[in-house]
C-alpha cells in the first residue's frame, strides 16, 4: 500500500522562472466558497521579484512518485518574504481563485427582467472571469428587478446563488481552473464514507450549528423541481459544504512532509439542510 513517503509537492509560478521548494501547505476548500491555499516556501533566490508572482497564475501539484494526484491552480493574492539562512530564504504565499477578486469591490446595481443564471453570468463576465460553466437544470423565473445593495460582488453572487438553489466548486488542470455552478447538488458527485477515517467520527464533523443572521438559507428547490427530502439528507450531508483540510509539515524535505486529510461538513450548511428537511414545503407564491 502506498505510504506518505511516496508523496511530494511542487509549487510552480507559471509567469516566471523562479524555483521554490514546498516546506508546508494548508488547503481549505468548501462547496460555494473560494478556496485558499497557504504555503511556506524556500528558495535559493534571496531577492525574488514580487511583481512576477502577485496576481499571477501558479500551479501547486501533489505527486505520488511520478504521477500527479491533484492540481491546485490559482492566483497569488499575497506573498511575503521571511528569514534568510546560509543558503535559502523563506517565503509565504496565499493562492486563491480568480473569483476571490470579486470580494474586493462593492457596488449598487439594479437588474431588471433577468433570471438568476443570467445575472450570475453578467457578474462573472464583469469580473473578467472567462472560464466558468453554469449548469441550470431547473426552471428559474425572471425577476422583475434584483438589487445589489452595496454588497461586494462576491457576497452578491453568493446571496443570489443561495436564494436560487445554486452551488459552485472549482475544477483544476495544469493550465487553468474553472468555476462550475449548478442547481443540482448530486451533480457534483459524492464523497465515499470510506474516505473518512474511523477515528474522525467523534471530531464533531456532523454537529449542528445555529444559522447566523447574516447567512442566507440555501434553498435547494427554489429554482426548479429538486425537492429535498429526509431520505436524501445522509447523501447531501456528505456532499454539501464538504471541506478538505490538508496540512503538510515537518522540515524542509518534501519527502518527509506529513499530510492529514479530513473530510467533513460545514456546520452552518448542515444546520440549514437539516432544518429544511424537517420543514413543510413552502406554499407556491
Amino acid at each position: 500500500m502506498p505510504s506518505q513517503s511516496d508523496l511530494r509537492f511542487t509549487f510552480q509560478p507559471l509567469a516566471g522562472q523562479i524555483d521554490f521548494e514546498v516546506v508546508s501547505f494548508e488547503l481549505d476548500e468548501m462547496i460555494s466558497s473560494p478556496f485558499q491555499l497557504k504555503l511556506e516556501l524556500i528558495s535559493f533566490e534571496d531577492e525574488v521579484d514580487f511583481g512576477q508572482l502577485l496576481d499571477k497564475p501558479v500551479l501547486f501539484t501533489i505527486w505520488r512518485g511520478e504521477r500527479p494526484l491533484r492540481y491546485v491552480h490559482g492566483l497569488v493574492s499575497s506573498f511575503s518574504q521571511g528569514e534568510t539562512g546560509f543558503y535559502r530564504t523563506r517565503y509565504r504565499a496565499l493562492v486563491e481563485p480568480v473569483l476571490a477578486r470579486a470580494g474586493l469591490r462593492s457596488n449598487w446595481r439594479i437588474f431588471q427582467q433577468k433570471t438568476v443564471p443570467q445575472i450570475l453570468e453578467l457578474m462573472l463576465r464583469r469580473q473578467g472571469i472567462a472560464r466558468f460553466e453554469i449548469n441550470s437544470m431547473g426552471e428559474h423565473q425572471v425577476r422583475e428587478f434584483c438589487v445589489q445593495a452595496g454588497e461586494t460582488d462576491l457576497d452578491f453572487i453568493a446571496r443570489l446563488a443561495g436564494e436560487e438553489g445554486f452551488v459552485y466548486r472549482f475544477e483544476h488542470t495544469p493550465k487553468h481552473h474553472q468555476l462550475v455552478i449548478t442547481d443540482r447538488l448530486l451533480a457534483l458527485g459524492q464523497i465515499s464514507r470510506s474516505a473518512i477515517k474511523a477515528d474522525d467520527e467523534d471530531e464533531d464533523f456532523f454537529d449542528e450549528d445555529d444559522i447566523g443572521p447574516d447567512q442566507v438559507l440555501y434553498r435547494a428547490n427554489s429554482g426548479g423541481d429538486q425537492a429535498i427530502c429526509t431520505s436524501c439528507v445522509s447523501t447531501t450531508l456528505q456532499l454539501c459544504e464538504c471541506w478538505i483540510h490538508i496540512v503538510s509539515c515537518q522540515g524542509y524535505s518534501a519527502s518527509k512532509a506529513k499530510v492529514v486529510a479530513n473530510f467533513g461538513t460545514s456546520g452552518s450548511s448542515f444546520a440549514a439542510i437539516w432544518k429544511m428537511a424537517h420543514m413543510p414545503s413552502p406554499a407556491p407564491v
